[in-house]
């Protein structure tokens, strides 16, 4: 449910609002009804007592409303479902409003208001509770300084001056002096407080809907709704109510005779429009003007430019964030009848406000973090789409029948200018991404850049990175001027335009805004490129030659999320093509980022997955899940890692997202609309993308009383050291490992952690920054970070901290993360006083009841998690011992959380040993002397016998499982 108050301040007294309201709702109901496709039917109208506000007066009103519904609307609702009804409670000064529709039962818009002699200072008159005050957005709609999209000179109060009364005309500043005034100096001023409640509880479109209601249908009405009520008072000045009721019933008599209505019952149908004061903006609800989709023309009351949800409206709190990503939206859609760039602004303008709803409930430390920037993408199959909407236009009806976004990316991608297009957009990217930098907000920004795309979006995307894969060289010290991105980028412009797709300027909210090119900026380029004067190109002309090199970006890509993409398709069709021309074996090229992430519902005919076309055997395999956000907030704990050395990144590709089953009814012509809506909105797709985006998945700890502690991140990725290090670990997957360590207080205390890429150590990390973070003890629980070190020739980092930093007796948490990529590495440190007690377990001796070397987990020893846990409540400190490798460190340990055996120190053999046990011996030798611990008891197979023997172990202390 979306929450709004709207506070409207008059230049007006309460009562002259009265009158001018009536008078403005009835003329408005006469000029504006157009009979059974668009207008008000009027059901009953009674008093009634004990209700709301008290006593007053109840109508109940039925809005036709089918002429003035969106496409993408139109394609998810019933042909009978276009009706809205209205049941209204009048107190004056107190209305309240209910809309609702009988054939969608969880869709409902509740509008209370209150009107008062103030400026709108007055806060929470509606007593709301705390958990709705908190969201709650107060919107102020100043009737002077904003413009509704059909501005009409005589109904601008900075022009209209009344001849009856003399007001006006008003100035820019009228609100700010009234509100600096006192009561007395300002003469009559009111204001209207509207709560207005807008839900829309079905899945997919939520959000998207309440939005274009709130703004649409609400906002937009009552500023020209009001407006109007200021520059009419020459026709209601002087007028009374009994003069008010006879223009009522003329009204009424009119809409009756528009309707067909009998006129001998008007008695029993006339409205009390007296009573209905706060039908300003219920009256001009469903006569909105929205563009009919079959004239194009205006109709009714206000025209609609799909106007974004004003994040405005909050209140701005500046915040000294460091933007460590950066985010580019790519959206292509060309088969959802999207016209202009306005619904690919909504879009975004609807995941951040999702990001942001879930980064402020659970990744509070990477809030404020994040930028979205939206980039301009041309169109590439809009002919391909209309030739083929005319096709079969002729023979189903397309409320049945839709154009798959497949179908239209072959065309696409088929299409001799493609390679244009890629470059192109390759323009726009770093023309956006340059603005940025030099933004305030983007100022030194050093981050990573990751891309979300939607469908037809995710395969220019895809072959825009794979096309500067072989551009690889220098792409962050690109040849080209600020100056030349902007010639490339207004060239793009122009191309665009020619291509049916507008030129983006987007005005936006100040953490979320959208770049505009700087004017001087452009003018200089234009002066620079003196060719940009020559006469427009035809269409049909060719593109002009663009250089190769315009095909680097200015940045580096980490990871690229597709969502609903029908790049498989494409992919397949690609395969399918070199093979039939006997090249070579064809080959998938891997695009230029780190990951890739393919997100898509099963119930989507446009998407397809990937990872069986690189191979086969995935197609045996379902697709990874993304967790429901409302069971998991932070992920399932679900490892979504591969190793595959042809692997596209280190991660599974193909993601499925859940979807309710009912969709399996809906009309084939409204799933994209659907799908592509929900993708926006879904907090399952933004909880993943943070998750990814912040490697999220294993950086949460709980301290003693529950309390959740989130690690954030003090650096942004940087380039590597090295300049072979980035092409060396190209689709590698990290096996990071860091030693846990025992220290006594006021001894060195030394961290060792080892950085190694690839299934068995391939690949070792040489040369390269490692931040590492330790975490304080409570009450405080805050990750600190030490400092960095560099990697050695063996991958190793050996970091003493310093006296100054020891740390006293505690158990902390450590963490090692590699600038480079953000990947880490997690181990603990004890700092112990003399004498402390142990427990050992032999993992593979004492808990395994089957063997298993590298395949699947082995079963657990009956019994085994209770002995360990009732030694650990005994206050024995528990160290879990094992001959395995250290590179196996991460199979052992998950193995032993998903088990749930308690919290312990591990400790691995350092590398393939022939004789596993002196080896285990000599360790546990060495910890026991050089921190003075005392083993009480030991636990293993027969084979440990000899170990804990040379440890001093009481025979009777050593039990053999």
């Amino acid at each position: 449910m979306l929450i709004k108050e709207y506070r409207i301040p008059m230049p007006l007294s309460v009562q002259e609002y009265r009158i001018a309201q009536l008078y403005m709702i009835q003329k408005k109901s006469r000029e504006e009804s157009q009979g059974t496709e668009s207008g008000v039917e009027i059901i009953q109208n009674k008093p009634y007592e004990d209700g709301p506000g008290g006593s007053g007066q109840y109508t109940q009103k039925i809005y036709h409303i089918s002429k003035h519904i969106p496409g993408w609307l139109v394609a998810i609702l019933p042909k009978d479902a276009l009706i809205v009804e209205e049941e209204a409670w009048n107190a004056y000064p107190y209305t309240r409003t209910r809309y609702t529709c009988p054939f969608i039962e969880k869709f409902s818009i509740d509008i209370e208001t209150r009107y008062f002699d103030d400026t709108g200072e007055k806060e929470n008159v509606f007593d709301l509770p705390k958990s709705d005050f908190g969201r709650r957005i107060v919107d102020e709609i100043d009737l002077v300084n904003e413009q509704s999209s059909d501005y009409k000179k005589e109904e601008d109060p900075r022009h209209y001056v009344s001849k009856k009364t003399g007001r006006g005309p008003l100035s820019e500043d009228w609100l700010s002096i009234a509100k600096k005034s006192s009561p007395k100096s300002r003469g009559n001023f009111m204001c209207a407080y509207k709560q207005c409640k807008v839900e829309f509880k079905y899945w997919g479109m939520q959000s998207k809907i309440e939005k274009f209601i709130h703004d649409t249908g609400l906002r937009k009405v009552m500023l020209r709704a009001h407006k109007q009520a200021w520059c009419w008072q020459d026709e209601w000045h002087g007028l009374t109510i009994n003069d008010i009721r006879r223009l009522e019933k003329e009204t009424q008599l009119a809409l009756q005779i528009k309707f067909g209505v009998n006129t001998s019952d008007s008695d029993n149908t006339l409205v009390d429009l007296e009573e209905s004061e706060n039908n300003v903006e219920n009256n001009s609800f469903s006569q909105t003007n929205l563009s009919s989709r079959q004239t194009g023309k205006s109709v009714i009351i206000a025209t609609t430019d799909a106007v974004l949800f004003n994040l405005q409206c909050q209140e701005s709190k500046k915040h000294n964030w460091i933007c460590e990503v950066w985010v580019a939206i790519i959206c292509g859609n060309e088969s959802l009848e999207i016209k202009n760039q306005l619904n690919h602004k909504s879009d975004v303008h609807t995941l951040q406000s999702t990001l942001e709803a879930v980064m402020k409930s659970y990744y509070k430390s990477v809030y404020g973090r994040l930028a979205v920037r939206l980039v301009s993408c041309p169109a590439i199959c809009t002919e391909a789409y209309h030739l083929l909407q005319r096709s079969v236009s002729v023979v189903y009806d397309l409320y049945y029948h839709t154009i798959s976004s497949a179908m239209l990316s072959i065309f696409g991608t088929s299409s001799p200018k493609y390679m244009d297009t890629i470059r192109l957009l390759a323009c726009s990217c770093n023309f956006v991404y340059n603005n940025f930098i030099l933004s305030s907000e983007g100022k030194g920004f050093n981050g990573q850049v990751c891309i979300i795309s939607d469908t037809m979006g995710s395969v220019l995307a895809y072959d825009l990175l794979c096309s500067a894969a072989s551009n690889d060289s220098s792409r962050r010290n690109s040849s080209l001027s600020y100056h030349e991105v902007i010639f490339d980028f207004l060239l793009f412009q122009s191309v665009s335009e020619e291509m049916s797709s507008p030129t983006l300027r987007v005005l936006g909210p100040p953490k979320w805004d959208f770049p505009q090119p700087n004017p001087q900026s452009i003018s200089q380029a234009g002066n620079h490129h003196h060719h940009r004067n020559s006469p427009p190109r035809q269409i049909s002309e060719p593109l002009p030659s663009i250089s190769l090199s315009q095909l680097k970006l200015d940045f580096e890509v980490s990871e690229l999320f597709m969502l609903g993409s029908p790049l498989g398709i494409v992919l397949a069709m690609r395969h399918a093509n070199e093979s039939h021309d006997n090249a070579p074996t064809p080959s998938l090229k891997p695009p230029l980022c780190r990951n890739v992430y393919n997100l898509f519902y099963p119930a989507d005919p446009s998407s397809a997955r990937i990872e069986p076309l690189l191979d086969p055997r995935f197609s045996n395999y379902a697709p990874s899940n993304v967790p429901k956000y409302h069971l998991f907030p932070l992920g399932d704990g679900q490892s979504i890692s591969l190793v595959a050395s042809h692997w596209w990144g280190e991660k599974r590709i193909d993601f499925s997202l859940f979807s309710p089953d009912v969709i399996g009814g809906f009309p084939s012509a409204s799933l994209p609309h659907l799908f592509h809506s929900s993708f926006w909105e879904s907090a399952d797709v933004a909880a993943f993308l943070l998750r990814q985006i912040f490697q999220y998945e294993h950086m949460h700890y709980q301290t003693s009383n529950n309390t959740e502690i989130q690690f954030t991140q003090t650096f942004p990725t940087e380039k590597w050291l090295r300049k072979r290090t980035n092409v060396k670990l190209r689709n590698l997957t990290a096996n990071h490992r860091c030693r846990d360590s025992v220290a006594l207080e006021c001894t060195p205390q030394v961290l060792v952690g080892r950085f190694m890429y690839g299934p068995l150590d391939m690949l070792t990390l040489t040369g390269e920054k490692v931040d590492i973070y330790i975490m304080t003890p409570p009450p405080a629980s805050e990750w600190v970070y030490m400092d960095t070190e560099i990697c050695n020739n063996s991958g190793k980092v050996t970091y003493n901290i310093p006296e100054s930093k020891s740390l006293t007796q505690g158990l902390y948490p450590v963490k090692m993360i590699v600038r480079g990529d953000h990947t880490s590495a997690d181990s603990n440190l004890a700092v112990l006083c003399p004498q402390t007690e142990c427990v050992i377990f032999s993992i593979d001796g004492s808990f395994t009841a089957s063997m298993s070397i590298m395949g699947s987990d082995p079963k657990v020893r009956p019994g085994a998690v209770d002995v360990v846990r009732l030694w650990q409540d005994l206050g024995y400190l528990i160290i879990y011992v094992t001959g395995r490798p250290d590179m196996q460190k991460h199979r052992v340990v998950t193995w032993l959380a998903q088990h749930n055996f308690p919290h312990g120190m591990i400790w691995f053999g350092d590398g393939l040993s022939k004789d596993p046990l002196k080896q285990k011996t000599i360790l546990l030798k060495n910890l026991k002397t050089e921190n003075k611990l005392i083993y009480a008891a030991g636990y293993g197979s027969s084979k440990d016998i000899a170990v804990y023997s040379q440890l001093d172990i009481e025979p009777d202390r050593i039990f053999i499982v």
